[in-house]
């Protein structure tokens, strides 16, 4: 007998928008996912819809960014090399 796996659905649970975004009310969640650029639709409860392709498509482009950016003499945001010594 063979047991086949339920699909995973094309949206996420509440509990993964939770686990991903670090919070739990959704207008906190909103703020955070349109800080990352990912699309999201709001349920007449409030609750947020997020297609999975999307956050998974967003953090794919934050990931390249980040790997695109050189360390080597790179600033920080307040304009400080931190890789050259004084």
């Amino acid at each position: 007998m063979t047991t086949q796996a339920t699909p995973t659905p094309p949206w996420l649970t509440d509990a993964e928008l939770r686990d991903a975004t670090h919070r739990v009310m959704p207008s906190a969640q909103a703020r955070v996912l349109a800080g990352w650029g990912v699309r999201f639709v709001r349920r007449p409860d409030g609750t947020l819809l997020v297609i999975r392709a999307a956050l998974e498509s967003a953090l794919a482009g934050a990931a390249q960014n980040a790997a695109d950016q050189s360390p080597a003499g790179a600033r920080s945001a307040n304009g400080i090399n931190w890789s050259k010594r004084a």
